[in-house]
């Protein structure tokens, strides 16, 4: 493993610059980008699993980065999602701490830096994480896949950033990816986990109040440790898309608006695809997806519909 960052500078076009490397901690495994300290450049935090650092890169917005600042968190963490849960307007972390069985929450204080972590109990060996407002009361909440329990936990939360004591709802079995959306138009923020043990994708739509109907479960085929959501075909409605983490293949299941989805549309990608983000890398008012793989390389999937 290189220990590394690769940044890629888009033209506009859906093609993209050189590969730019910088350095990182001791495995690297997940990564966000955001503005942590208000200047108005993109900068990326990135969790090291096995040296307990949450390393963050400031921007110097011609696409270099400073050199990272290191905080302490958990060794053998793993997911990482941003929101302001103190109602301070400065954006904070949340960083599941697998191993420990918790999720660490890092205050931030606009100019970059954080806050030694506070830790709040979850189920068995958290993974990924996904943030909203899950019962309308303007604090940011946030869900977490629990591996180990076959479960998803969601804590909500305070306007001082702490989190009432969380309560489970039942997934497939052993979920690790996570995402956020809303599925069947009610305003509300629904769950969709991805869960290894069974190869099944469970949706579990929110009943306002940040409690969730059992789950609704599709056949994915294959272990997916990622999984994302967009309106990728224009039809305002909320589409999940999944990867094959052991195969070769990108998976779209197309919302229908209710809650409901279409049957799988599979797309080939490079082997073993580990990470997928979307975003509309050329400027067509279309979202675009792109995958990262265990082989090194990434996948440009530039949307036609």
């Amino acid at each position: 493993m290189s220990n590394t960052v690769s940044v890629f500078l888009g033209y506009g076009n859906g093609s993209f610059k050189t590969e730019m490397i910088i350095p990182a901690g001791t495995t690297p495994v997940y990564i966000v980008a955001n503005d942590f300290n208000q200047d108005g450049n993109m900068d990326f935090a990135v969790v090291h699993n096995t040296n307990s650092s949450l390393g963050v890169s400031l921007g110097l917005g011609n696409g270099s980065f400073c050199p990272q600042i290191n905080f302490p968190i958990c060794n053998n963490s793993y997911g990482i999602a941003v929101g302001d849960f103190n109602s301070d307007k400065v954006l904070d972390i949340a960083v599941a701490n697998n191993y420990w069985i918790n999720v660490g929450i890092l205050l931030g204080d606009g100019n970059g830096l954080f806050r030694p972590q506070t830790t709040i109990g979850t189920g068995m060996f958290p993974t990924l994480l996904g943030v909203g407002d899950f019962n309308y009361d303007n604090n940011l909440d946030f869900a977490v896949a629990n591996w180990a329990n076959n479960s998803v936990g969601v804590h909500l939360g305070c306007a001082d950033g702490s989190f009432r004591l969380g309560r489970t709802f039942p997934t497939g079995t052993s979920p690790w990816g996570l995402a956020i959306g809303d599925f069947n138009g009610d305003n509300s923020m629904d769950l969709v986990t991805t869960n290894c043990g069974d190869k099944t994708m469970s949706i579990l739509l929110n009943n306002g109040d940040g409690t969730f109907r059992p789950q609704i479960n599709y056949r994915i085929g294959d272990c997916s440790y990622e999984v994302a959501v967009g309106d990728l075909n224009g039809d305002t409605y909320i589409d999940i898309i999944i990867i094959g983490t052991y195969s070769t293949y990108m998976s779209v299941f197309l919302g229908y608006g209710n809650g409901t989805f279409a049957s799988t549309n599979t797309f080939i990608t490079d082997a073993n695809p580990l990470a997928l983000t979307v975003h509309d890398f050329n400027e067509d008012g279309r979202l675009d997806v792109a995958i990262s793989h265990y082989g090194g390389t990434v996948n440009i999937f530039l949307n036609t519909c």
